[in-house]
């Protein structure tokens, strides 16, 4: 009798932590040139805030046409978000956003591309 409490005693935090799964989000991000081109990036986050592309991804701000966001919760696969929009690189900052993400497309030292997002 001893044995099956002490396994009833084990099972009993098997599942305890289900609702604290952290979340984590694959990015499509998809930057037509002005030259025609695509650029494909694909990131991994795990924070509902962060930053997309940084200075280190050496994407020229000034060739930036237009930007498509996919995004991918692991933990939700149905749940897809999408952004997309033109880029005037005649200004410094471009937002794209709805009703489920906030894109910020920023000019950065050296000409070069900064984009932070939020998942709301």
């Amino acid at each position: 009798m001893s044995c099956s409490y002490q396994e009833k005693k084990k099972s009993k935090y098997i599942y305890s932590n289900i609702e604290n799964i952290l979340p984590i989000y694959i990015f499509v991000i998809t930057i037509k040139t002005n030259n025609s081109k695509n650029i494909i990036l694909r990131k991994i986050r795990k924070n509902k805030v962060d930053t997309l592309i940084s200075f280190e991804d050496s994407i020229n701000y000034s060739s930036i046409k237009k930007i498509k966001i996919e995004v991918f919760d692991i933990n939700d696969p149905t749940n897809i978000i999408k952004a997309h929009g033109k880029v005037n690189t005649l200004k410094t900052t471009n937002n794209i956003y709805n009703e489920n993400i906030r894109v910020s497309v920023n000019r950065v030292i050296l000409g070069l591309t900064e984009c932070n997002y939020q998942i709301l």
